[in-house]
């Protein structure tokens, strides 16, 4: 009959190190992750706000349109997109759109904190981020 198997020194010391190196790796990966996470989505924000702000200042752009039009478009296309627009601010320069002429520069700002469109509960690196996307075009108005 063979003899039962005992387990070596080596064998029992390695089970307490697999959780000192879990203990030490595991952290640094969860923070990674959370990085990943917060700065892709920093990103997308950016490129929604962007998109949003080239909308709108189409709107702007065109004839027999009012301010009021560029911000209505802007919240729905905001809320489309799942920002909320209650926390959004919204900036059209020139204030009367209504009153430019053929080239003249509108502007589309459109801005948020970034807390209130990140995915995780309060944001770790990028808390007093603020995060804007902006449109430039030329008035289309005789």
């Amino acid at each position: 009959m063979p003899a039962a198997r005992r387990a070596t020194p080596s064998t029992r010391e390695r089970r307490g190190a697999v959780l000192v190196e879990m203990a030490v790796v595991l952290p640094v990966f969860a923070l990674l992750v959370f990085g990943v996470l917060e700065a892709s989505r920093l990103c997308m924000a950016s490129q929604l706000l962007t998109n949003t702000a080239r909308d709108g200042c189409r709107v702007a752009v065109s004839r027999g349109k009012y301010s009021s039009d560029v911000t209505t478009r802007v919240n729905a296309a905001l809320d489309a997109s799942g920002i909320t627009h209650s926390n959004v601010t919204v900036a059209v320069s020139p204030s009367a759109i209504e009153n430019t002429k053929l080239g003249d520069q509108i502007t589309v700002t459109i801005t948020v904190s970034f807390s209130r469109v990140n995915w995780l509960p309060s944001p770790f690196f990028f808390k007093t981020t603020t995060v804007s996307g902006r449109a430039v075009m030329s008035s289309e108005r005789p």
